[in-house]
Formats: structure tokens, sequence, C-alpha cells
């Protein structure tokens, strides 16, 4: 080892002893806290920590809470609004429907109607295809609307309501009801009174309403005035769930004043053929009918 070495060492070795000598004139005042108490202090910080950690574990489990709460309400109610019910009678038959609320409705053949599930929530809202006679309970507003946007509304009433391509035929038998179409607006019935809109030419008319309650189809009966004869064709054809096909002249410019019942076929084609001179022929199965001049 060197002089200038051993002199580092002699004076770090001084300040060491030097410092240590000052040391020991410090005093550290006792600690008041006893074992416990330290311990105590030390497991209530890790719990508050852990408190904070829960507290924002329990807040995003209340937002995913309600979130859920807003999702199932959300989707609850639109179950509810867009939910519907059909009911349909098929060619050939007759078909009866009662609402919750107490209205009924009867279905002519080959009609569909369609209504919200929870109406009663959504409001008393039906979509028609075909003919339907309705006797609706008081209460909330009642509307029938077609595919064209043709729509009746009462509150609480009996009418018919026939929709068939261009055809929309509206008869009141008791109470009120009101008619809109794209040609004309709030066209109010009352018992005995019928609008009618074929191919776009409207008209209200009077019918005796003192001495039937319903109209006639619902006993099996088919009363034409004036009528084209391709309606009484295609009413033919809903009634019996036949094929009717014509030859040699246009049922379209035939115009028929008459009537028939749905409970013989052979009967129906002559009542409406006969009179008009024309023939007739139906297959032996009965399931198609050709009419010719």
């Amino acid at each position: 080892m060197t002089s200038d070495n051993q002199n580092s060492d002699d004076l770090n070795n001084k300040e060491l002893e030097q410092f240590l000598s000052e040391m020991k004139g410090v005093k550290v005042p006792p600690s008041s806290r006893s074992k416990e108490d330290a311990w105590r202090l030390l497991m209530q910080s890790v719990v508050e920590e852990e408190s904070k950690v829960v507290s924002m574990s329990n807040s995003r489990v209340w937002y995913a809470i309600a979130a859920s709460v807003v999702i199932f309400i959300v989707a609850g109610w639109s179950y509810a609004w867009f939910s519907t019910t059909e009911k349909y009678a098929p060619k050939g038959y007759v078909s009866d429907v009662v609402l919750p609320d107490g209205t009924q409705i009867k279905l002519n053949a080959d009609s569909k109607i369609s209504y919200p599930k929870f109406f009663n929530l959504v409001g008393r809202k039906f979509t028609l295809e075909g003919e339907a006679f309705f006797r609706v309970m008081p209460g909330e507003k009642f509307t029938v609307s077609d595919s064209q946007y043709r729509t009746v509304e009462v509150l609480g009433t009996e009418f018919n309501v026939n929709t068939r391509g261009a055809v929309f035929k509206v008869a009141c038998y008791q109470g009120s009801v009101k008619v809109h179409t794209s040609e004309t607006d709030n066209v109010q019935l009352t018992p005995g009174l019928k609008f009618e809109s074929i191919d776009g030419v409207s008209a209200v008319n009077s019918f005796q309403s003192d001495s039937i309650s319903s109209p006639s189809w619902i006993n099996g009966e088919f009363y034409f005035e004036g009528a084209k004869l391709s309606e009484v064709i295609t009413e033919l054809e809903i009634q019996f769930n036949v094929t009717i096909l014509v030859e040699g002249f246009n049922p379209e410019e035939r115009i028929y004043s008459g009537f028939f019942r749905n409970n013989n076929l052979k009967n129906a084609i002559e009542l409406v053929t006969l009179p008009m001179g024309l023939n007739y022929e139906i297959t032996p199965d009965s399931s198609k009918v050709i009419i010719s001049k």
C-alpha cells in the first residue's frame, strides 16, 4: 500500500468515528404505539385500499345492472309493440274471433285479420285482408285498415268491412264509423249507410238496416245489385273453394243483380249463369267450373 492510500484510509476512518460519535447524542423519541396498535394501523390501511377497489367494483356492477334493466324494458316494450296475432278463414269456411275485451269478429272465407298481441297496451289497431263483421265493445279507439291504407275508425259499434283488391265497402249497422281513403276523408256513417269504393270511384248509399242486424253473408247468403260479374265469380270461388274459368266473354263487362247461397255449388252457379244466358260445366271432383257464352 502506498503512502497516499494509507492517508486516505486514515481520513475516512476518522470521519466515520466522528459521525458515530455524533449519532450517540441523538435521541429518538419512544413510540407510544404497541406492536398490536401498529399492526392494527397497518391492517386498517390495507382494508381501506381494498374498500376503494370494492367500491369501484360495486359501481361497475350497478352500472351493468342498470344497463340490463334498460335493455330488458326496451326489449319488452318492443315485443309488446311489434308482436302480432293473425286469424285466417280459408276458402269455403267462416271463422269466429273473440278478443279479450269482448269484441267479436266474424271472418268471411279467404279472409285474414292481424292485430297486436297486447292491443290493450298499444292500441286496438287491426289490419284486414278480405271481409269481416265487427261487434266492437266500447273503449279506446278501434281502427281497421287494409294494405292500401284505407281505414275505418270507431269507438263502439257494429259494422262490416269488405276489402278485396280494388273493392272497399263499409256498412254501419249500429253506432257510427268514420271512413278514410286516399280519395275521401272523414266520411261518417250511421246505421243504414254504406260506403263503397270500387276502382277509385266512391259513393255513400243507404240500405235497410231496420230488418237486418248483420250482413247476409253471415247466414250464407250473398246479394248483388249492379255488380260486375267478375266480382260475383270471385265470391263464388271464395265460398266454394273452386277455380272458375271464363270462356268467350269478359266478366268485367257483364253486370249482375241477384243472389246465391253457399250451401250448394250447382245451385249457386245456376242462379248466376242462367239469368245471364250463360252455360256452365262443373268437373267431376267439383274443383273447377267453366262458364261460357
